[in-house]
């Protein structure tokens, strides 16, 4: 892809971020971001910026992990990825039915026993205590997996693997579609404030929608193997069948 724009600025050196970081924090309808490497914390400033209702898109190559930047951050990959579950309400009653009256059985295999046979008693104890196995055992739960974002992971080893065309290196981030960032900055504390990097403010309108759009392409890219919602939630989570 290539693009033009005659509104730019370069910056190199460190903290390239400062920028960056007001612009997001700033950001009103939209957040659109590229970056393998990520800091728990700046990401935490993103879920919160989603409650506020801004449009956060994230596509990064790694999981996120803790970063020793010392910026401290209890951030896990449960606030990145919810899951939910439904029930199955006519199955449910069914089940507590089957439970009731099996419950029922039992009671008369004992009153059974004592008045009239123990044998005729033990036969209905028996098909009680299967009846009541089988619907205890009934599934009800039923699980989906969602994220407060737009999220799309491609990790290093799924590239290692070859499970995947290309790894992900870009770093862009761009802005309510007004603004894009395109350089060697990961959206991290290290890359943010510590490192040198080199940074390009765009804002030319043509030039800022026609990232966007690569960005739009790559997050549906299906030749990208990325992990799914549903395989990352299904190793974050128990599901409870019943």
């Amino acid at each position: 892809m290539k693009t033009y724009s005659d509104k730019t600025e370069t910056y190199l050196g460190r903290g390239a971020g400062k920028e960056i970081a007001e612009e997001i924090a700033n950001a009103k309808e939209s957040i659109k971001i590229i970056s393998p490497y990520l800091s728990p914390s700046y990401v935490d400033d993103l879920l919160e910026l989603a409650k506020k209702g801004v449009k956060v898109t994230l596509i990064t190559s790694n999981e996120i992990e803790k970063d020793k930047s010392g910026e401290y951050s209890d951030l896990s990959d449960t606030d990145l990825i919810k899951q939910k579950r439904t029930t199955d309400e006519d199955t449910k009653n069914k089940r507590d039915k089957g439970r009731f009256y099996s419950g029922v059985g039992f009671i008369l295999s004992l009153l059974i026993s004592i008045f009239y046979s123990y044998t005729f008693g033990g036969i209905v104890l028996v098909v009680s205590l299967i009846a009541f196995t089988y619907f205890h055992k009934t599934r009800i739960y039923y699980y989906s997996y969602y994220s407060p974002i737009r999220l799309k992971v491609f990790p290093d080893e799924y590239h290692k693997e070859g499970r995947g065309k290309y790894l992900v290196h870009s770093k862009i981030f761009i802005i309510d579609g007004k603004v894009a960032f395109v350089g060697s900055v990961n959206y991290t504390y290290r890359g943010f404030k510590k490192s040198y990097e080199t940074i390009t403010k765009i804002k030319t309108y043509n030039a800022v929608e026609d990232i966007s759009k690569e960005v739009e392409r790559l997050f549906y890219d299906k030749g990208l193997y990325s992990k799914s919602i549903e395989e990352w939630g299904k190793e974050l989570y128990d599901e409870k069948p019943y």
